[in-house]
């Protein structure tokens, strides 16, 4: 009995020893990497790939944080391509395009490796119908006179030649047909973004900063469009619902969802628009999904239950908007390339996933 706790004793020890030293050796005092909050004030967190550890051995170097430098073990992607591809290689082709995604997800080894095989099967194809013609050619030389085999040998011959030709021809006849057919297209799929919402008010506007972020992007106001004059604020507008049309960081303009809708409504010569999210869509007209329904400058997004939003369609099935979250970093509010489905999946996830819809 006492050899059994004397044994557990000396691995219970072993064991704290052996995670003690691990924990020391993934934790080391680095320099920190320098951020800024909201209101301005620098902080340090520990740099991208590391967290912050409880501990490190000995006296901190000064500006420094003990952070893990344990190597972080990045995630599979959810979108790859399958396994089984490369378990049926064509030959002669060496290797297929990989998945590329960034705002969209273009998938170029389908139509790659259909040619692959398209291209392997001419050859294969070519390659018989000369066996054939060369056979044929020997068939003739050994007939002996004999006609059956003459004629035997001509249709082999007359065969040949018409494949030969319609291989030779192949890529003409396909281009006449459609040429679509004889290009190499990836499949392109439009990736699925978060509509990063915060709650917004109905505070006050102060109209002085919503004339200096006109002058700030360089808004033509009645000339330029909707799309312009969205893509022209991107980098001036800094998100917070509760200092609306304030002078802001970084020569940025603060501004929530509904009152950077109502400034471009504003400049567009539209209808004065209400401060508030849960009014401007007070009438509930439900969107009835129908994108080519829509034109630039009306208004979609959901009523506050929890949390309201709004944005603006540009045109081209994409929608901009002034948003929270990553916006409430200096001039990183607005967003221009939000698409329908973008919109639902957030309705689901901030309110009760039906968007409404206000025509200009």
């Amino acid at each position: 009995m006492k050899n059994k706790l004397f044994k557990i004793l000396i691995i219970s020890y072993l064991s704290f020893f052996v995670s003690s030293f691990a924990m020391a050796a993934d934790c080391n005092w680095i320099t920190g990497t320098k951020k800024i909050t909201n209101g301005g004030i620098p902080y340090k967190t520990c740099p991208e790939g590391t967290n912050e550890c409880s501990s490190c051995s000995g006296e901190a170097p000064q500006g420094s944080l003990c952070c893990s430098i344990k190597a972080v073990t990045a995630a599979e992607p959810k979108f790859k391509m399958p396994d089984y591809v490369f378990q049926i290689p064509v030959p002669g082709y060496a290797a297929l395009s990989k998945i590329n995604c960034t705002d969209t997800c273009e998938i170029p080894w389908i139509s790659e490796y259909i040619f692959a095989i398209y291209n392997y099967g001419l050859t294969v194809v070519g390659v018989i119908a000369v066996l054939i013609l060369m056979a044929a050619g020997i068939l003739w030389i050994v007939s002996g006179g004999d006609s059956g085999k003459i004629t035997k040998a001509k249709e082999m011959i007359m065969g040949s030649v018409t494949g030969l030709l319609l291989l030779v021809s192949m890529t003409l006849l396909l281009s006449y047909i459609n040429p679509d057919l004889i290009k190499k297209r990836a499949i392109t799929l439009d990736v699925i973004k978060e509509v990063q919402v915060d709650g917004d008010s109905n505070a006050p506007v102060d109209s002085n900063g919503e004339s200096n972020l006109v002058k700030l992007a360089g808004l033509n106001c009645g000339q330029d469009t909707i799309k312009q004059m969205v893509d022209k604020t991107k980098g001036k507008v800094t998100y917070d619902s509760s200092q609306r049309g304030k002078a802001g960081p970084n020569n940025s303009v603060y501004l929530d969802c509904s009152s950077y809708a109502s400034l471009i409504w504003k400049c567009a010569g539209y209808s004065s628009l209400p401060a508030y999210t849960g009014d401007i869509f007070q009438s509930k007209t439900v969107f009835n999904g129908n994108i080519s329904s829509l034109s630039p400058g009306d208004l979609i997004g959901w009523s506050p239950n929890p949390k309201g939003h709004v944005l603006i369609y540009l045109g081209g099935g994409k929608f901009g908007d002034c948003h929270g979250g990553s916006g409430r970093q200096p001039g990183n509010a607005i967003a221009n390339s939000y698409t329908l489905d973008d919109l639902a999946a957030s309705a689901k996830k901030n309110s009760d996933g039906i968007l409404y819809i206000r025509k200009k």
